[in-house]
């Protein structure tokens, strides 16, 4: 009985170290201070997804979203189709936060709102959205 029991803690934690694994694999390597911070995966996915935006990008240089920014961005889930029109891809969720972008030409930093749109945990939109000075 007890090999039994030993058996079976031994290959619920080689399931979890696994699992664990495979989590931290996910998230790109440049990122992965993020996740020791706690900040949400589906946040460290939009912000490697606005870098790589970003390069290709004709109006922004550089983006800059500070590490409080990242922790407190807005993540908003929909349920089915809700708010959904036929000429935009399909979305679970959205992620929203409060940045810096520098823009190309100027070399100026405005403060931008950044906007992904999720579907099954990829990114499929990227939208960055000059702020209202206060």
């Amino acid at each position: 009985m007890k090999g039994l029991l030993i058996f079976l803690v031994t290959l619920l934690l080689l399931f979890v170290s696994v699992a664990r694994v495979r989590a931290e694999d996910t998230i790109p390597e440049d990122y992965l201070y993020l996740a020791r911070m706690n900040v949400r995966p589906i946040v460290i996915h939009c912000v490697a997804e606005i870098d790589r935006w970003i390069r290709t990008s004709a109006k922004y240089d550089m983006f800059l979203a500070p590490d409080v920014r990242l922790l407190r961005a807005k993540v908003r889930a929909f349920r089915g189709t809700e708010g959904q029109s036929n000429s935009e891809p399909l979305v679970d969720s959205t992620v929203t936060v409060r940045a810096s972008a520098r823009l190309r030409p100027r070399g100026a930093w405005i403060p931008v709102t950044a906007k992904c749109k999720v579907w099954r945990a990829h990114v499929v939109s990227v939208m960055l959205k000059p702020s209202e000075l206060q």
